[in-house]
């Protein structure tokens, strides 16, 4: 089990939906460090610097979205370890499909309100961070 602390970083375009991440994160553990980027561009620039031990991202956002984001991470010999969960509304067969060839660690549908949101939050911070060895 993994007993240091541990960086994720949210890469989320809706404030809204990045604040309720965050909160969540905080509920989990307040030991985590959150970082945040709004789009893809802007995560790249932050991995360059810093490398967090997990990556929750948004598919649909501006400039560079999550999907042209994850290719850039998993091409990367540096970050492509860095496990990436993929975080959408949409359940479309073509996004997950894309995700999962594209070396995802796994993709989820976000969940409407608060309490699922929190729950879906914990169960993946439980799994990469403590659960799964790295």
């Amino acid at each position: 089990m993994n007993t240091q602390s541990n960086t994720v970083m949210l890469v989320e375009d809706d404030d809204i939906d990045a604040i309720a991440l965050e909160k969540a994160i905080e509920l989990y553990s307040s030991d985590i460090k959150t970082m945040r980027a709004t789009e893809g561009e802007d995560a790249l620039r932050q991995l360059s610097r810093d490398r967090p031990d997990l990556i929750l991202m948004d598919i649909r956002m501006p400039r560079m979205d999550g999907r042209t984001a994850l290719n850039k991470i998993k091409s990367d010999e540096r970050l492509k370890s860095i496990p990436v969960v993929m975080m959408s509304t949409s359940e479309s067969d073509e996004d997950v499909h894309y995700c999962y060839q594209n070396y995802a660690n796994a993709y989820v549908v976000k969940p409407i309100g608060f309490d699922m949101s929190t729950k879906m939050v914990s169960n993946i911070l439980n799994f990469w961070l403590k659960t799964a060895i790295q």
